[in-house]
């Protein structure tokens, strides 16, 4: 019934290259347009496709993640690294400000010793002049009293003012008389002076 020896097209001119089909198994790389290829195929390349997507953006995140904590962690380091050379810094600062007040203190009490030793020793020759000026006038009252005729300074001589009457004399009344006698002695040149210049 179906007899192919009938026809005989196909027997005189054929080409073998140009009449042969042939039939590849796989499908071709962008196979979504075909309309004989399998859609199961194509779909499991596109799962395998989006898995592979899905797992470098994981990746990613998982190295983008990484990145800023090593960039947190490294942070944290250089903070702590600041924060210590603050410390550091903030202690060598005290340190300074206790020298300079530790210096301070002594060129203060180096100041007061000197102003007390010198205070001392204004004393001891304000006591020195004063005991000096004492033993001088002490001198000259000794010889004051002497050359009076005084033995002390509150001693008390009788005299005779007159036939009936008698009185005492006391070192001071002859020492007012001999000041007197002494200032006396002491304006008479200025008097001379004093007349020579009216002339």
């Amino acid at each position: 019934m179906f007899g192919f020896s009938s026809c005989g097209a196909c027997r005189g001119n054929t080409d073998q290259w140009m009449d042969t089909v042939k039939v590849i198994c796989s499908p071709p790389a962008d196979a979504s347009d075909k309309e004989n290829s399998d859609p199961h195929v194509f779909g499991a390349k596109c799962v395998r496709f989006a898995d592979a997507r899905d797992e470098q953006r994981r990746r990613d995140r998982e190295a983008d993640a990484d990145r800023r904590w090593q960039e947190a962690l490294k942070e944290a380091e250089q903070q702590r690294q600041k924060d210590g050379e603050d410390r550091l810094r903030l202690l060598e600062l005290e340190q300074q400000q206790a020298e300079e007040e530790e210096r301070q203190r002594q060129i203060r009490e180096e100041q007061q010793a000197q102003e007390a030793e010198e205070e001392r020793r204004r004393q001891e020759e304000e006591e020195a002049r004063l005991s000096a000026e004492e033993a001088q006038k002490r001198e000259q009252l000794d010889q004051f009293l002497s050359k009076s005729g005084f033995t002390d300074a509150n001693e008390r001589k009788s005299r005779k003012t007159g036939m009936m009457s008698s009185g005492f004399t006391y070192p001071l009344h002859a020492a007012v008389r001999a000041a007197d006698i002494q200032a006396e002695e002491e304006q008479r040149p200025r008097e001379q002076e004093a007349e020579e210049d009216r002339r």
